[in-house]
């Protein structure tokens, strides 16, 4: 009698311990099917997800909550929570810490969070969170260090934020961050050092900041594959040139090399020193017509190259490179049909016999063979036949002084760098702190105004939207004066 005893009870062991491990997939339909489930331990692919069986399921069998799955701590496959209409949670997860394969959570109307992830600390595959119109937070997913394939957050129209991301350091595949229309910044995402595929930011509509993703876009080896930023909410997330020059901290130089490939570029960059080689070349035909924006520029370590545009017609702002060794590579000139052979000439006598270029590389055409110039040169090539080097900076090109009206027992000046703005800001030197300030058009609408805490003796005023061409008039305002003052936008 004892040995039958002990027989029954290892096999009712047994039995019990093949019920709490599944092998194969185990797919979930019905909220009846989520009731009955039993497993601690899942040896293949769990999918939850509406039944499509002939395209038509009971309303009342749909699934609206997953609480019976807290047995569940294993997952040797994927985890697909997919098409589910009433699903607001996943509240029932919570024992699960890893996945060894895909993570996808698509196409479901109500849910708002993936706080039943919480524990999870590994994802051995992609994670794809597509067109989840009600999540709002992905904090359930702040355990991850590492992504094992591709991560896409894409048609989540109602998520504000990437916190939950701030551990993530890794991702070994694409990072698409795709048409979500109420995503604000990236700040979640400024850990990650890694990304070995594209990196693809678009058509996010509100995005008004990527400053968290400066880090990948700094280190030249960070992202394997190409980055695209482009059509989302703001001018500084427009594209990858943009994001660098909008988040970028102004006592910082740019840290690598630097392609300028449109007008738009060439307005936002507000760089003094870069540690690479800088190359203006148009991506689209005639984009490109003035580097007047370049002024600040001081120094650049490697070659400066303006190649291929069409529609520029002088370089002379180069000029205010005025050390001894600013270009510390070659200055190349190459096919910008406007610019004549005078300025060739004019580039070799400032830049090469005053030394501020190690070499110089000309010619106005690609079919043309370089003429190269670097010392020592003849001293005839280093007479300047013009009466005036337009290379050389005038004072009356960068800056206008204006008495200030402001402070009468302390006069100073107000500065302008320079009456000739880009559209996106102007500096004022000399205010005095506080003070309000409005900005008029030609016709006198009113297009912005503030009130400006500052005790900076240079203060940028960046304005809310670009300004389009025109005459402007910023107006300041103490407790007891007013000035205003005219700039120009081109």
């Amino acid at each position: 009698m004892k040995k039958q005893f002990t027989f029954l009870l290892v096999v009712c062991t047994t039995t019990f311990f093949y019920a709490q491990v599944h092998n194969g997939d185990v797919i979930l339909e019905t909220q009846t099917d989520v009731d009955s489930f039993t497993h601690t331990e899942i040896i293949g692919n769990l999918i939850i997800r509406k039944s499509d069986s002939n395209g038509i399921s009971s309303a009342g069998e749909e699934i609206d909550n997953i609480t019976n799955l807290s047995r569940l701590k294993t997952l040797r496959g994927d985890l697909k929570i997919i098409n589910n209409n009433k699903l607001s949670s996943l509240q029932g997860l919570e024992g699960l810490k890893e996945i060894t394969g895909n993570l996808e959570i698509r196409n479901n109307a109500l849910l708002r969070n993936l706080n039943g992830l919480k524990l999870v600390k590994q994802i051995g595959g992609h994670i794809l969170l597509i067109t989840n119109q009600s999540l709002t937070d992905i904090d359930g997913l702040s355990n991850i260090v590492e992504v094992n394939g591709n991560f896409q957050i894409q048609n989540n129209n109602k998520l504000r934020e990437l916190s939950g991301l701030q551990n993530l350091n890794q991702i070994n595949g694409n990072f698409i961050i795709r048409n979500n229309d109420a995503l604000i910044n990236l700040d979640a995402l400024k850990n990650i050092m890694i990304v070995k595929n594209r990196l693809t930011i678009i058509k996010n509509r509100k995005l008004i900041s990527a400053c968290g993703i400066l880090r990948l876009l700094w280190n030249s080896e960070a992202v394997s594959g190409i980055i695209t930023i482009r059509d989302n909410g703001s001018l500084t997330t427009s594209s990858v040139n943009h994001t660098l020059f909008s988040c970028h901290n102004t006592a910082e130089p740019y840290p690598q090399d630097l392609v300028l490939r449109s007008q738009t570029e060439i307005d936002a960059f507000n760089f003094d020193v870069i540690l690479g080689s800088l190359t203006i070349s148009e991506r689209t035909v005639g984009t490109i017509t003035s580097i007047k924006n370049l002024k600040g520029l001081t120094r650049v370590i490697g070659n400066l190259s303006i190649i291929n545009n069409t529609a520029l017609k002088e370089i002379y702002t180069l000029g205010y490179l005025r050390q001894e060794g600013s270009i510390g590579g070659d200055l190349v000139i190459d096919s910008n049909p406007l610019i004549s052979e005078g300025v060739f000439i004019e580039a070799r006598v400032y830049f090469i016999c005053d030394k501020k270029a190690s070499r110089l590389k000309v010619r106005q055409h690609s079919s043309e063979e370089f003429r190269i110039y670097q010392l020592p040169l003849d001293l005839s090539q280093c007479a300047d036949t013009n009466p005036g080097n337009e290379f050389e900076p005038r004072d009356s090109d960068r800056i206008i002084k204006k008495t200030n009206l402001l402070n009468k027992e302390h006069p100073e000046s107000i500065i302008l760098y320079s009456t000739v703005s880009n559209g996106n800001y102007i500096k004022i030197i000399g205010m005095i702190a506080p003070f309000n300030y409005k900005i008029f058009n030609s016709v006198g609408i009113l297009i912005e105004e503030k009130h400006l805490h500052t005790v900076e003796k240079e203060k940028v005023i960046v304005f809310d939207q670009p300004l389009i061409s025109g005459i402007y008039y910023l107006r300041i305002q103490t407790a007891s004066e007013n000035s205003s003052l005219q700039f120009i936008v081109e």
